[in-house]
């Protein structure tokens, strides 16, 4: 469903823009910094401890 969403989107304007959202990323698109190769962690891992007093 996200996928057929995304594509949907791309022929979609904003206002009064003369170029839909799939046209502007196009251009965009060359001029985006590249993926770093290695993995990175998006978010932290927390383990709270818990008990009568917190």
């Amino acid at each position: 469903m996200v996928d057929a969403w995304d594509a949907a989107d791309d022929a979609r304007r904003i206002g009064t823009r003369t170029h839909t959202v799939g046209e502007l990323f196009a251009i965009e698109q060359p001029l985006l910094a590249a993926l770093p190769e290695e993995a990175f962690e998006t978010g932290t891992w927390l383990g709270p401890r818990v008990d009568r007093y917190s």
